[in-house]
């Protein structure tokens, strides 16, 4: 890593320390303060270290540099006198020439003009227009042909007055390297007369750029814009002149292209060594002259002190980390922090970002974008109000007014804006510090939809509760009532049959009947809410119970609603008490009509349902299976959420004070659960309602209907009844009934006084009558002990309801014989002589 780098790295970490949002949590006691100014001064220090480093790098390659450049214009000032001078020689020379000196005076000439200029030319020549060698400054000097050198045939090809320069090529007369600089000789008529050639040794150079002594890495070269080198030192070595720069990078500097021309630092294109550079260009020449002095030697002070400046600010930094340690070790826990953090910020789940509270985002990490599907400039070009949903938008101000007047906000919760166009749901905990503001936020969309959900299921479930309590408390009162009416019927019945219609007092007891029939009416439908009401189940066709009731449910609504009839073909049978599909059809039917003013119309409807897994999943009260589908729907007020949440509580009711008693949706509801299904309920204000009453598929026949007539009452022939009641009052008049009947009947009131009745009687036994629940045995235990002594003698139990003791969920068994209480006295003669007979 160079400093440069390091600087950027410190920088950021110094960023995500001074944004640490946590930050005011501190409580800045004696050693945190020493810890943190401890630590803010070593890291001072080594700030202004680094810097000094690289102002200091920077400033020895500028010094270089000027040297580099200050050698370079001094050079190229020199060569381009040389250059000039090897010119104005050619030019005297040829006007020697012109002038008409020839032979040995211009040979003299010559050699005159070559030891002016010691070591600068190899050799100074004139070729004929044949290409020989014709004179030269030196004697002895073999004939030579040089007519195939390319200077000689381009002078030959091209007039013209000036002087050319090539690049350096091996003599072949002197055997050494020369740099060919000639002119073109032309006879009187300007035809060409030869070459006056000035072979300038390229090593007289070298000894210019030997003395410069800038390094064993230093390079020193002459150079035209095809990259030849006609003299150069690398170090203290003289350059092959058989190499060349290549051409692009020679053409880059002429053409002062930004990638080559001068960069503070290059490459060598000669040995690939990193080098500062200067160039100098020749005026009216595509020559330059290059002076580089490598990295290596312009930096070996600079290293050295850089060397001395960090031993120095290592040993010092110990001291002051050793002192830091010391206070409880706190400069780790702040090391670990600062250069954290950055890295906690991007790689966190949750949704953390510093905001002002003018609304604008300042920094965001990486999980906005994969929660709300924007980019992060997308994000930062608009205000974070822009995003929150507008119902939640007066609370985001509040909260951050609250924020401006330096107030945390935690555990707010607002709904921001995804890509898509849907909302999620954060919860934010939130920090002020001057005008910003640090926040983290946390998606919670689906926690809320699962509490939604849960919610919902408790609700179902605390509904589902509620009911099944209210049918214990409604069953418990049901059974307690049938006794207390059973009792007062009984009586009543009886002291009705020792008076006349004329008597004093028969009307008195005729009403007192009446309200106990309709308490026992009441009675019945909190046992069918409860499901504690005892039926005789068969298989049946639905169609057919419906048809057969539907004269009655049109006299029961009324003449000003219309009641349609739409069955579907091929309903599935079910297995349920006739009568309970009247219940249903009576009360539902009863339910539009009060719910429709005026002239209406109700419907009935039929047909077969299957509900598979996947759809009870997602709809809440259905149950999985085949159905027969019961819809009873009417057009009038409907009804509003509330109402249908309590729906079928006994006891509620829509209707003013005595006209309604609140039992007909909750019968409804009672005996469709005991049978097993559910009910399903839409409608809406002013839109009418719909009652969805779903029954098991049974898979058996449809049995024929039973003989609607009831048993005929034949004459007793003084059977005996050993009658078993442990409530006193009922035994009594139950007890009566009976011996009027013509019965002799043994009273017993518990089950030891029956046993022993049982035991000491001496005729036979005809009949059990026998109270279902009673505190010692119940009367089904009961029945099986004595009926293993008499196996001929018959059996009826009698109960306000089953209490599961000789039914399940109410469906009576075959075989076992029961009467409902309250019973009268004709229900009972007609059971007991029913069972008797069966």
């Amino acid at each position: 890593m160079d400093n440069q780098t390091a600087s950027q790295d410190f920088s950021e970490r110094e960023k995500a320390w001074a944004g640490n949002p946590s930050g005011s949590k501190f409580h800045l006691t004696l050693d945190r303060k020493v810890l943190y100014f401890g630590a803010l001064f070593l890291v001072s220090v080594w700030v202004l270290t680094l810097l000094t480093i690289q102002w200091d790098r920077k400033l020895e390659i500028g010094h270089t540099r000027t040297s580099t450049h200050n050698l370079a214009t001094v050079l190229e000032n020199h060569l381009a006198g040389i250059f000039s001078q090897v010119e104005c020689t050619l030019f005297s020379l040829r006007q020697a020439w012109n002038s008409g000196v020839r032979g040995d005076k211009m040979q003299a000439v010559l050699r005159h003009t070559a030891s002016t200029s010691t070591n600068l030319f190899n050799l100074l020549s004139i070729i004929d227009a044949e290409g020989y060698v014709a004179l030269s400054d030196q004697k002895g000097v073999n004939v030579t042909y040089s007519g195939d050198r390319s200077f000689f045939e381009y002078h030959r090809d091209h007039p013209g007055r000036g002087m050319r320069v090539e690049r350096p090529v091996p003599g072949r007369v002197t055997g050494r390297w020369y740099i060919p600089m000639s002119m073109r000789l032309e006879d009187a008529s300007g035809n060409f007369a030869g070459v006056l050639l000035a072979s300038v040794n390229p090593f007289h150079f070298s000894v210019l750029f030997r003395e410069l002594d800038l390094g064993e890495d230093a390079l020193v070269y002459l150079t035209d814009e095809q990259g030849v080198i006609y003299s150069g030192m690398l170090g203290l070595q003289e350059l092959d002149l058989n190499r060349d720069i290549p051409p692009v990078h020679a053409a880059a500097l002429f053409n002062q292209d930004s990638a080559y021309q001068d960069p503070e630092v290059n490459r060598s294109v000669v040995d690939g060594v990193r080098r500062i550079r200067s160039v100098a260009f020749f005026p009216g020449r595509r020559m330059l002259v290059s002076v580089a002095v490598s990295l290596k030697t312009c930096l070996g002070a600079w290293r050295i002190r850089t060397w001395f400046l960090l031993t120095a600010q290592a040993l010092f930094s110990i001291l002051i980390l050793y002192a830091l340690f010391r206070l409880r070790k706190a400069i780790r826990v702040c090391d670990l922090y600062s250069s954290e953090l950055d890295q906690f910020f991007l790689t966190s789940l949750d949704l953390l970002c510093i905001a002002n509270t003018k609304g604008e985002f300042v920094r965001l990490n990486r999980e906005w974008e994969n929660t709300l599907g924007f980019t992060l400039e997308e994000l930062e070009r608009h205000s974070f109000l822009d995003f929150v949903h507008p119902d939640d938008l007066q609370a985001t101000l509040d909260a951050i007014t609250k924020l401006s007047k330096q107030e945390a906000v935690l555990n707010f919760t607002n709904r921001y804006r995804r890509h898509d166009g849907t909302y999620r749901y954060l919860e934010w905990r939130s920090m002020p510090r001057g005008s910003l503001i640090y926040a983290s936020a946390r998606d919670i969309t689906e926690r809320i939809g699962a509490e939604e959900e849960q919610n919902k299921l408790r609700a179902q479930l605390a509904h589902a509760q509620k009911m099944e309590s209210v049918g214990r408390l409604a069953g418990g009162v049901a059974h307690d009532n049938n006794n207390m009416l059973q009792a007062i019927l009984g009586n009543v019945e009886m002291a009705m049959d020792q008076l006349k219609e004329s008597d004093t007092g028969y009307a008195e007891l005729m009403e007192i009947r009446r309200a106990a029939e309709r308490s026992a009416n009441l009675t019945q439908q909190l046992l069918a809410f409860a499901r504690k009401q005892t039926v005789v189940p068969r298989v049946m066709e639905l169609n057919r119970a419906v048809e057969a009731t539907l004269s009655l449910m049109r006299r029961l609504i009324g003449e000003d609603i219309d009641l349609a009839w739409l069955p579907s073909e091929d309903v599935w049978p079910v297995c349920m008490d006739p009568t309970q599909v009247d219940q249903i059809l009576a009360n539902l039917c009863v339910n539009a009509r009060d719910a429709i003013s005026g002239v209406g119309k109700i419907t009935i409807e039929t047909g077969n349902r299957t509900f598979d897994e996947e759809y009870c999943a997602t709809h809440a009260g259905y149950l999985q299976g085949d159905y027969v589908k019961l819809v009873v729907s009417d057009n009038g007020a409907g009804m509003n959420a509330e109402t249908q949440a309590r729906l079928f509580e006994p006891f509620f009711t829509t209707k003013v004070v005595g006209k309604g008693t609140g039992l007909g949706l909750a019968t409804v509801y009672g005996i469709v659960r005991q049978n097993k299904g559910f009910v399903q309920v839409y409608s809406e204000p002013d839109q009418g309602t719909a009652f969805h009453v779903y029954l098991p598929r049974c898979s058996g026949a449809a049995e024929k209907d039973p003989a609607e007539c009831p048993p005929a009452i034949s004459a007793c022939g003084g059977e005996t009844i050993l009658l078993v009641e442990d409530e006193p009052s009922i035994l009594h008049m139950t007890s009566a009934m009976l011996r009027r009947l013509d019965y002799e009947v043994l009273a017993a009131g518990t089950t030891d006084e029956a046993l022993n009745l049982a035991d000491s009687y001496k005729g036979r036994i005809h009949l059990l009558m026998t109270d279902v629940i009673m505190p010692d045995m119940n009367g089904r235990d009961l029945a099986g002990v004595l009926m293993a002594a008499h196996p001929d003698m018959k059996c009826l139990f009698m109960s306000g309801y089953t209490a599961d003791v000789i039914a399940h969920h109410g469906t009576l068994k075959a075989g076992v014989h029961f009467i409902q209480k309250p019973f009268s006295k004709m229900d009972l003669a007609a059971k007991v002589r029913a069972v008797l007979e069966s």
